[in-house]
C-alpha cells in the first residue's frame, strides 16, 4: 500500500498523527477497484462530496506512507515490509 497523507483533504494543517489516527466525523475510507474509480469519482463530484485519492495498492509487499510529494517525496514517514509490521503487531501476543 502506498499512501500520500498530503492528499488528505483538510481545512487546516493537521499533524501526521492526526492525519493517521483522527476519526473525523463524516469521513470514510473507500477501497475501489481501478475499473470503477472513474464512476465513483463522477458520482462523488455530482453529489458535491469532497474526496481525494490518498493511496493505491502496489505490486510490492510494503507499506509506504509519505506526507506530500507522492513517490518523489524525499523523506518517507514510513516504508517497511509488511512482514516486519506483522511481526511487530504479533510480538506482544507471543507469550
Amino acid at each position: 500500500l502506498e499512501l500520500d497523507l498530503g492528499a488528505v483533504p483538510a481545512a487546516d494543517k493537521p499533524g501526521v498523527a492526526a492525519l493517521c489516527f483522527a476519526e473525523t466525523p463524516g469521513r470514510y475510507l473507500l477501497e475501489v477497484a481501478p475499473a470503477e474509480l472513474q464512476a465513483v469519482e463522477r458520482v462523488l463530484r455530482q453529489a458535491d462530496v469532497p474526496f481525494a485519492r490518498i493511496g493505491t495498492f502496489a505490486e510490492h509487499s510494503r507499506l509506504a506512507v509519505r506526507r506530500g510529494g507522492g513517490e518523489r517525496s524525499p523523506s518517507p514517514l514510513l516504508d517497511l515490509p509488511l512482514e516486519t509490521l506483522r511481526q511487530a503487531w504479533f510480538k506482544p501476543l507471543d507469550w
